[in-house]
């Protein structure tokens, strides 16, 4: 498949990816996420549940291992990094009440891409995305949508400051695919 992205360099460099995955792969995602079992994490500044057993978490990274292969050349060349062959997942669920605060992941030298994941996103749903270069979240602001099959991706660094508002209605996932950086 071919990745239509777009490259935005405020706040901080990152690139813009939609459609991230086909059809028939979006819909088993969406079926596989909704049937797995959650636990809930959360400390000062982030609230979300995660997959309860690692077989579904294997399920999932096996349903994007093509994806990965596939987005990697694209982010080396946008983001310029050189990234590890093997990638990492996070997978997360947001439900009513759930977010993350503004932080930077800058001890971890990765390029990071955020894939949204849901049955039918609207602003009212809440979950928007913030980029800033500062932790207020003041500096060259840009919000994006938790629109499904819609992705954003970055280096992480002192200044790739990012955020999720919180989220008022509805279920959203987020598969988030890092690439160390070599």
């Amino acid at each position: 498949m071919s990745l239509a992205s777009h490259f935005r360099s405020r706040p901080f460099e990152h690139l813009l990816i939609a459609p991230v995955l086909n059809a028939p792969l979006e819909a088993g995602l969406i079926s596989e996420l909704q049937d797995a079992e959650w636990e809930s994490r959360g400390d000062t500044f982030y609230r979300f549940d995660v997959p309860r057993l690692d077989l579904t978490k294997a399920r999932i990274r096996a349903m994007l291992d093509t994806v990965c292969s596939d987005i990697k050349p694209t982010l080396e060349i946008a983001l310029t990094s050189r990234l590890a062959p093997a990638a990492h997942l996070e997978i997360h669920r947001y439900r009513t009440g759930d977010g993350i605060g503004p932080h930077t992941d800058a001890a971890t030298a990765e390029v990071r891409c955020v894939i949204n994941i849901n049955t039918g996103w609207s602003l009212a749903d809440g979950g928007v995305w913030t980029l800033a270069a500062d932790s207020a979240l003041k500096v060259g602001t840009s919000q994006l949508p938790s629109t499904s099959n819609s992705a954003f991706a970055f280096s992480t660094g002192s200044t790739s400051f990012h955020a999720l508002s919180l989220r008022y209605a509805g279920i959203g996932y987020g598969l988030t695919i890092r690439f160390p950086r070599q």
